[in-house]
């Protein structure tokens, strides 16, 4: 994951929650990189 993170220039931020709209954001962009490892696992598996 720490790998994946440094791909794409993300950092992990720990300490008290300050701006939680910036934490839904984050987490938003989470789903979305999840969704998208998970169709291109999918795509990979799938016999042509």
């Amino acid at each position: 994951m720490s790998n994946m993170l440094c791909a794409f220039d993300d950092r992990r931020v720990r300490g008290r929650d300050r701006c939680l709209w910036i934490k839904v954001q984050v987490e938003r962009a989470n789903q979305i990189i999840k969704w998208i490892i998970d169709s291109m696992l999918i795509t990979i598996n799938t016999p042509s």
